[in-house]
């Protein structure tokens, strides 16, 4: 511990609030809120802790706080913070993962459509979420076929031509009285819909029997595809709340957490999670964030009354409750055991990667004789001069960092050593000129001479970090290593590190060439490709990709447009430039 740390450490207040944890280089690397702030953060450097807290702890070179007026407001400002920051130790809601729900909005016209919401308008009626996205939206496609929406909804694209809305008769029952067509379509989604399956079976019946065979199967599709939702989204209880069912396993600050969401009678969805917590309590900012992304239903059910004081100072429900017997009793154990056995399939698949990590480190350690656990490699693509770009991925702790990819428009050159040295100037300017943080390893793609020009740029930037360039056999697999000191290493010899670097090195090799596509796709919007039958985008691409112009496209034969199009496509477009 430094000696001002120690002095910061005597002049803490008691109060209330959030501390923010940094690293040498200032980075935030962990927010957490405190009754005491004084005597939480104190606890961190006078306490044995486990593996998570004690690597925080050998980290932290400095601390702020921001003192609040409640535990409630630092809750708050907790979630805040670590959103803004991002700290690598904090639990952030990386799954991210609000689902659909089906929405029925009625304004000038009645429009049903999917969206990802997190806070219940009451102008706007929600069904789910569904945690099948395919499904909720051929619901939504199955909705615009039965019911006589008008067509000037959203879904223009579903085939919304009338015919099945005047085979049930519907046209005309709904076709002036939208609050009933509403109340239709909510039968609907809350899987009342055996009316509708029936008068479908009736009219398909009925269609056989006149001989009409294509509208029997029409009707018959219809039939499968209701059915499909009903039998592959839910789960019958008998309860009539929207209710979500929380539970969990905590074992050393390990969290594993289970949430079934529970819709008008139907549990239709888990949701799983490991969390590795620097303090216990952190399961509420946990829970607090999961709500700041996902509607709140009516009710909730908890394990135990602590987590229900807890949620009920931070989430705002009518209902938070404790179940003691019953089918809420029983959803509750369930949800215990899907964390337990989530808990369970992690530490041992983590367990398996920490192996291989271990062994990872040990042999970059062995390779460059230092500690790498930052990376930065760097990629240079093009399909013609005019189309070359530049793109860099960012590996952190042995994963791979993608809010930390960069991408670089080039001038049009298919000189790939002044394009390496371009882009390596750019980036490490920026990180100069914003403090940002260094990486222990650069690697660039390619031999001796991109390492040459990487290294030259490094130097004159006066920054110290190891450089070094990968490169790939005749076959373009990868193949091999060039230290600092031009030192070739082979790495089919060395497995791990084989998978490890053939990984990074894909991962660049597809960035940059998902970029110059997008950038070839942009400037083809206008081009006469387009006047062809059967031409889209991703064959514009693949023409340029290989021909490299109209002209080169143009003097094809037609066995060159055979071997990347398809044959009437390769046709079509062999004989258009005849013409």
């Amino acid at each position: 511990m430094n000696n001002n740390l120690k002095l910061k450490l005597k002049t803490l207040t008691n109060d209330s609030g959030c501390y923010l944890m940094k690293d040498k280089n200032g980075v935030v690397i962990y927010v957490g809120k405190a009754v005491n702030i004084n005597k939480r953060v104190n606890q961190y450097f006078n306490r044995v802790f486990d593996y998570k807290t004690t690597n925080l702890v050998k980290e932290i070179e400095d601390f702020d706080f921001i003192v609040v007026r409640s535990e409630k407001e630092a809750l708050i400002l907790e979630y805040n913070l670590i959103k803004k920051y991002n700290p690598k130790y904090n639990i952030i809601f990386k799954d991210d993962k609000s689902y659909p729900y089906i929405v029925i909005e009625n304004k000038d016209h009645l429009i049903v459509k999917t969206a990802r919401i997190r806070n219940k308008d009451k102008k706007i009626k929600a069904f789910g979420p569904y945690p099948n996205t395919r499904a909720a939206n051929l619901t939504v496609e199955l909705i615009y076929k039965i019911f006589p929406l008008k067509k000037k909804g959203i879904y223009n694209s579903f085939d919304v031509d009338g015919s099945i809305h005047k085979l049930l008769g519907f046209d005309k029952l709904y076709a002036k009285d939208d609050l009933k067509l509403e109340k239709e379509i909510i039968k609907f989604l809350t899987k009342d819909n055996q009316e509708v399956l029936d008068i479908l079976t009736k009219k398909r019946d009925e269609a056989s029997l006149n001989l009409n065979f294509e509208t029997a199967k029409e009707v018959q599709e219809l039939i499968n595809a209701i059915v499909y939702i009903i039998d592959k989204q839910y789960v019958e209880v008998n309860i009539k709340n929207d209710i979500d069912f929380i539970n969990y396993h905590l074992d050393n600050n390990e969290l594993s957490l289970c949430i079934l969401n529970v819709r008008k009678g139907k549990i239709i969805n888990k949701q799983v999670y490991f969390e590795y917590l620097i303090d216990s309590n952190n399961i509420y900012n946990f829970l607090y964030q999961y709500y700041q992304k996902n509607i709140v239903p009516d009710e909730i059910i908890v394990p135990n009354n602590d987590t229900k004081a807890n949620l009920l100072e931070i989430i705002e429900v009518n209902k938070i409750n404790v179940a003691l017997k019953g089918v809420k009793k029983d959803i509750l154990n369930n949800a215990y055991k899907n964390a337990k056995e989530y808990y369970d399939q992690y530490k041992k698949i983590h367990f398996e990667n920490l192996n291989k990590n271990e062994i990872l480190k040990n042999e970059m350690f062995n390779l460059f004789n230092k500690n790498i656990n930052t990376i930065e490699m760097f990629d240079i693509s093009h399909i013609a001069s005019k189309y070359t770009v530049g793109s860099m991925v960012s590996v952190k702790g042995y994963k791979f960092d993608k809010n930390s990819y960069r991408r670089y428009k080039l001038n049009d050159s298919f000189d790939d050593l002044k394009s390496m040295q371009e882009i390596i100037y750019r980036r490490y300017y920026k990180v100069i000129s914003e403090n940002l943080i260094i990486p222990d390893l650069i690697l660039v793609d390619g031999g001796y001479n991109q390492l040459s020009v990487a290294k030259k740029i490094i130097e004159d930037l006066g920054l110290k970090c190891i450089v070094a360039g990968l490169g790939k056999d005749d076959k373009h697999n990868t193949s091999y290593l060039i230290k600092e000191n031009y030192e070739k290493i082979d790495l089919k010899e060395k497995k791990e590190l084989f998978i490890f670097f053939s990984k990074i090195q894909d991962e660049v090799h597809r960035y940059a060439i998902n970029y110059h596509k997008k950038l070839l796709s942009k400037s083809l919007s206008s081009s006469i490709l387009y006047n062809i039958k059967g031409v889209k985008i991703k064959n514009a691409i693949k023409l340029f990709e290989r021909f490299k112009s109209i002209e080169g496209i143009k003097n094809a034969t037609i066995e060159e447009l055979n071997e990347i199009l398809a044959k009437q496509i390769a046709l079509n477009v062999y004989n258009y430039f005849r013409r």
